[in-house]
């Protein structure tokens, strides 16, 4: 982490509006000393603002204060999923929803080719349904 190296006494702390548990975990390999979630209470905020002051480390998990999971807005790019760039095109309008017919007349291709596409992004994914990629990916988009 470049902060780090620059400022190698400082104690840093990411504080991010994803709830994806990933985060956490990328903060810590990153170098950070915490991680917070942007929803966490001012409480929850000044105690691990005085953990990271005291030498310590704070990872602690922050569900959002209403309960309700939140968008994981995190753009992925194909190749972080191990897809191609078609692939990751029509994931992402697969995960918009919308139909192999009209995958296929908005990408110029046919619909059979569609289908190998999502047959192999299945596979790469490990799911066995559109509608369980769907739920996997949890409101994330793809990018090009």
């Amino acid at each position: 982490m470049a902060l780090r190296q620059r400022c190698p006494h400082s104690r840093l702390l990411v504080v991010s509006g994803d709830d994806d548990p990933k985060l956490a975990d990328l903060s810590r390999s990153a170098g950070a000393d915490g991680y917070l979630h942007k929803q966490a209470s001012p409480e929850t905020f000044a105690h691990a603002v005085a953990t990271l002051r005291a030498g310590q480390r704070w990872f602690a998990e922050c569900p959002p204060a209403d309960g309700t999971a939140l968008r994981r807005e995190l753009p992925l790019r194909p190749h972080e999923l191990g897809l191609t760039e078609r692939q990751g095109q029509i994931l992402g309008m697969l995960l918009r929803g919308q139909p192999n017919k009209r995958i296929a007349r908005d990408l110029h291709i046919s619909e059979q080719t569609v289908k190998e596409h999502v047959t192999n992004i299945l596979a790469r994914l490990g799911a066995s349904s559109r509608l369980e990629v769907i739920a996997r990916m949890g409101g994330r988009r793809i990018e090009s």
